[in-house]
C-alpha cells in the first residue's frame, strides 16, 4: 500500500505521543496499525490516554494488523522524506525511495482500543473526575502539530455524571491532508 510520506509520517508522529515509553506492560510501548478495506487506523495508548486516526487507504484489500514497537516508529520518524515522496507499507516493513526498513513487531495482544473509544458509561459517574494537565498539554501540542492553525481542535469534557469519562479532543484537519480528515485523543479520567 502506498501513502503520501508526509501524511503517513505526520499521522505516526501524532499517535506516537500517546504510546508508552518504557512501560513494564511492553504491549503499550507500541503503535497498532490496523489495515481494513480501504482504510488504515493507527492507535497508541499508554493506559492513561489513547490517540487514534484513520487514513484513507484505497490499496488495502487484505485485512491485517501490526503492533510495531515504538523504537522502530521513532527510527522511522527520523527519516526526512523528499517532497512528494510516497511510502510503501507492507506487513514486513516500509520503503521510502531507496530507504527500506523492517517492522520490529511486538509479541502479545494490543488492548481492545475500540471498547475504550466507544465507552458509554463512566466508571467514575458517582464521584469527581480529574484530568492530568500534562496529558492535556501533550495532546493539544500533538493536535496542533498535525492540524492547520485555522481549523483548531474541538475539546469535549463531560462532567462527572456524563456519559464519557475524561476528555476527548478531535483535531479537524480540513483541506490540509487529503488522506486524513480527523485525529483523536482520549484522556481517561482519574478518581479524585
Amino acid at each position: 500500500m502506498q501513502f503520501p510520506a508526509d501524511q503517513f509520517m505526520a499521522a505516526l508522529k501524532f499517535v506516537a505521543h500517546a504510546a508508552g515509553k518504557k512501560d513494564i506492560r511492553y504491549y503499550l510501548n507500541t503503535i497498532h496499525l490496523e489495515f481494513r478495506r480501504h482504510e488504515l487506523t493507527m492507535v497508541a495508548t499508554d493506559g492513561h490516554r489513547m490517540a487514534w486516526l484513520t487514513m484513507n487507504a484505497p490499496d488495502v484489500v487484505d485485512e491485517f494488523s501490526l503492533t510495531v514497537n515504538i523504537e522502530c516508529i521513532n527510527d522511522l520518524l527520523k527519516i526526512k522524506p523528499p517532497k512528494n515522496a510516497q511510502i510503501e507499507v507492507t506487513q514486513d516493513g516500509f520503503e521510502i525511495g531507496f530507504m527500506k526498513g523492517e517492522w520490529s513487531l511486538c509479541e502479545g495482544n494490543f488492548p481492545d482500543w475500540k471498547r475504550v473509544k466507544s465507552q458509554e458509561k463512566s466508571p467514575y459517574a458517582d464521584g469527581q473526575t480529574g484530568i492530568a494537565s500534562k496529558l492535556v498539554a501533550e495532546a493539544m501540542k500533538a493536535c496542533a502539530s498535525i492540524g492547520p492553525k485555522y481549523y483548531g481542535c474541538e475539546v469535549k469534557m463531560v462532567n462527572q455524571t456524563g456519559a464519557d469519562h475524561g476528555m476527548h479532543i478531535t483535531a479537524h484537519l480540513g483541506d490540509k491532508w487529503t488522506w486524513i480528515e480527523t485525529a483523536h485523543v482520549k484522556i481517561m479520567g482519574m478518581r479524585l
